[in-house]
């Protein structure tokens, strides 16, 4: 199944606010904006920005995979004829 529209709207909003933190980080440095690959100084603080924006970015990236994979399994067992049900223990399992 494809990412739900809130999920494409929170990917596309973080995306956002990568790339002007990067545009920020390299005009500190004063190198282009449109660079691949830039060695930040240290006391750069919106390339430290940058990278914690970066991190986030990635963990919403993995999991709005994780959830699409969810998703999918769970279509694919009800297209089977099962029902998820929930086990007297707290599990989770189809039948």
């Amino acid at each position: 199944m494809p990412m739900t529209q809130k999920e494409a709207n929170k990917l596309n909003a973080m995306k956002a606010a990568v790339k002007l933190q990067w545009n920020a980080a390299c005009e500190v440095e004063g190198v282009p904006v449109d660079s691949k690959f830039v060695v930040f100084s240290n006391d750069n603080r919106a390339a430290y920005n940058h990278n914690k924006l970066m991190g986030e970015f990635l963990d919403l990236r993995s999991r709005i995979i994780k959830n699409m994979a969810r998703r999918d399994r769970h279509a694919t067992m009800k297209d089977l004829g099962l029902n998820r049900v929930r086990g007297a223990q707290g599990g989770v399992f189809y039948e």
